[in-house]
This record gives C-alpha cells, sequence and structure tokens, in this order.
C-alpha cells in the first residue's frame, strides 16, 4: 500500500530490491511521495542509489528533502550514492527546499563520478542553485554526456550564467588573416 511504501522499512527494501542481479526496475518516481528526508535515509542507506544500483532514471520532486535537521546528512549521504552510481541516466530532484549547499552537494557529487557523461537529463528546478552551483553545472556540460539542464526559478546569476553559457559555447581563438 501507499502508506507501507513510505515507511523507511517499504524505501528499505525497494533499495534491496534496486541491487539485485536480476532487478529490472530502471525507473523510480518518488515525486511528492514522501514526507522530508528522514524515511528517504533508509532507501540511501540500504545502498539503493549507489554503485550496485540498477536504477537508471529517479525522479523526486517535492519530498522536503532540504528541511532543517536530518536534511543535510540526508543530502550529503544522497550526493555520495550519486556519485557511486555509474547507471544513473536522468535526475529529477526538484522543489525540494534545498539551500543552495544541498544542490551544491548533489552537483558535486555528480561531477566526481566516475562516469559523468553516463547522465543526460538533469531538473533542478527550485532548488537553490546559486552561482557556485551553476559552475558545478557547467562541469557536468562539459563532461559531454548532459543533454537536457533544467535549472529553472534558481538565483544562478550573471556569473552563474556565463559560467553556463561557456559549457555550452566553445571559446573561438583569434586567427589572422592574411
Amino acid at each position: 500500500s501507499r502508506r507501507e511504501s513510505q515507511s523507511p522499512e517499504g524505501l528499505s527494501l525497494l533499495g534491496q530490491l534496486l541491487q539485485m542481479p536480476d532487478c529490472a526496475m530502471r525507473v523510480v518516481h518518488l515525486n511528492a511521495f514522501l514526507a522530508g528526508p528522514t524515511p528517504f535515509s533508509a532507501l540511501i542507506d540500504s545502498g539503493g542509489l549507489g554503485a550496485a544500483s540498477c536504477l537508471q532514471e529517479l525522479h523526486m520532486c517535492g519530498c522536503e528533502l532540504g528541511v532543517a535537521g536530518e536534511g543535510e546528512a540526508v543530502i550529503e549521504r544522497l550526493a555520495s550514492a550519486l556519485q557511486a552510481n555509474t547507471r544513473l541516466t536522468s535526475l529529477e530532484l526538484s522543489d525540494n527546499g534545498f539551500a543552495a549547499g544541498a544542490s551544491e552537494m548533489i552537483l558535486k557529487g555528480l561531477s566526481l563520478a566516475p562516469a559523468p557523461q553516463q547522465l543526460r537529463r538533469l531538473v533542478l528546478t527550485k532548488s537553490g542553485v546559486n552561482c557556485a552551483g551553476a559552475a558545478l553545472a557547467a562541469t557536468l556540460l562539459r563532461s559531454g554526456g548532459l543533454q537536457y539542464l533544467d535549472l529553472s526559478d534558481n538565483a544562478v546569476g550573471p556569473a552563474g550564467a556565463k559560467a553556463l553559457l561557456s559549457a555550452l559555447v566553445p571559446e573561438r581563438t583569434a586567427t589572422s588573416a592574411k
């Protein structure tokens, strides 16, 4: 039932399923499904989002992961799990109440992943992405794999926009005309 799957036990079981060698589950949508970081920590701690995961797409919007208290520790563990996951091709973590530091942890984890070019789609709408976060997103763009990036409703500022633009438009070198 929905209530049981929202419990830490249900999410821990989901995490265990995602690690099974014969797991066929590739996409998980938990949009507005959880109430804060506490239940979600069970999914992370079970290893379901890490290196052994079969997960390719994770969508968690409006899950209140950035709430004060345990939120920062959960985001830190999430960033580590995402860094280890080499199969993830699509990630959506919009509208979770992230502060700038939380979105930076996520972006840094993704940019330090062994195969950052695997990630094709990243959506961090209303996620507290600032200039520093935009610079990390630009690093992901330069990795060559990211095809879709949505940072709507974030305050990236002029310097962040410039970093993103520089990742999209290669620098031109001056040439002399003869």
